[in-house]
This record gives C-alpha cells, structure tokens and sequence, in this order.
C-alpha cells in the first residue's frame, strides 16, 4: 500500500520495552546486538531505546546484511541477545560455526513468518530454538512473543512452533468476525485486535485513515 507515517509517542515505546524487558529473563550480563535498521520501530525499540533504558550494553553494526560482520561482533563480544528477520538470520547462519555463536541465550525474530525448516535448521547447527515474534510498526512493535512455557528452558525450546505466541505483558488482543466485530471462541478465524499503551497515537496528518484503524482503542 502507500507508505504512511506512523506516530509513536514516549508512552508507546516505553509501554513495549517494558513489556518485552520482563519477558527475556534480563540480567546485567546481557549484551545486545545492533543489526537492525534504527529506522524501523523493531530496531528502535529493542536495539535503541530499550538498551538505553535498561541499561543493557549494545554491540551496533552499520549495515544489518554484513553477516560476516554480525557473527564476528557476536561471537567478539560475547552477545547473549540477537533479534533479526528469518532472511537476516539465514544469512548469518551461512557464515557461523556453532562455536562462533555459542554466547547467545536469546534469539528473536519478527517482520516475516519464521519458517520450520529455518527454525529446525539453527536448532541443528547452535542447539537453540528460534523465538517467533508477532508486531507491526502501528503498535510500536512488539505484540506477542512464542517463549516457552518455563523459564528455565527460555531459548532453549519452543512449546508452540508456529505459533506467534501470547501478548506481552499488558497487552489486550482478541479476534473478532470481521463483519459485525462480534468476538470469537478459539480455534475460529477472524480479525485480530490490539489495545494497551503500544497502540500508535494515530498516523501522520491522516486523521480519516487513523479513525478507520483504531476504533474503541482497538488497533
């Protein structure tokens, strides 16, 4: 479609990091890696504003599709905590030895659907599963997570594969028949709604185009 501006306010990216900080088990020994575009919201939130918060240290790299570049900073530093796309990640994996990421604990993508035989494939090469992601660049990103249902096994296993998994703390979503916007039971197709803190203040100089999106708080 034609591109809009979306209007992201403190309370937006703050109510996000938040949400994902409490998912990932931080601690003070995280690092991040900065491979993704500041640009997009996905690499301003978790690779900008959420290391500047929490105080996390962040290895940043110039261009996202230098995967030489990223698994050496990786592996130089000693990264725990890496968010991609499915193709960024594909990429680092053609130039990584097993050992090369045997830092990290955390591996998190989003923009794209995660395919099996990717998720299969980095599991056989690094002994990690790979955490599927859910957002859009309207709700600042991040929606839902797939963690696992133990902490104990967090990057270690994913309980639901091809799942993207449950929302983020403080985060409202339900399906509704897209018609009459009557809500559904499980196991039912529909339209997915959002409401929470994540939700955009509205897009750019289009009012009309925001009040068709958000309705009764719901993106």
């Amino acid at each position: 479609g034609k591109p809009k501006a979306v209007r992201l306010t403190h309370r937006n990216i703050n109510c996000d990091l938040c949400a994902f900080w409490r998912m990932i088990l931080w601690s003070k020994r995280d690092r991040v890696a900065g491979n993704l575009p500041l640009f997009h919201a996905y690499g301003f939130t978790v690779e900008f504003a959420f290391p500047a918060v929490s105080g996390t240290p962040v290895v940043y790299l110039a261009n996202p599709l230098d995967a030489a570049g990223v698994v050496k900073a990786v592996e130089g530093f000693r990264v725990p905590l890496l968010t991609a796309t499915p193709t960024f990640l594909q990429s680092y994996m053609r130039k990584a030895r097993p050992e090369q990421f045997a830092s990290l604990r955390l591996v998190i993508t989003g923009a794209e659907r995660l395919r099996p035989e990717l998720s299969a494939k980095f599991r056989e090469l690094f002994g990690l599963e790979i955490i599927e992601g859910y957002g859009c660049t309207e709700l600042s990103p991040i929606v839902t997570i797939n963690l696992c249902n133990s902490i104990y096994m967090l990057g270690k296993h994913a309980h639901h594969p091809g799942s993207i998994g449950i929302p983020l703390p403080g985060i409202h979503v339900r399906v509704v028949d897209p018609d009459t916007g009557v809500e559904l039971g499980p196991d039912r197709p529909g339209l997915m709604q959002v409401k929470g803190g994540i939700v955009m203040k509205g897009y750019l100089n289009d009012p009309e185009q925001t009040a068709r999106v958000i309705q009764n708080g719901y993106y």
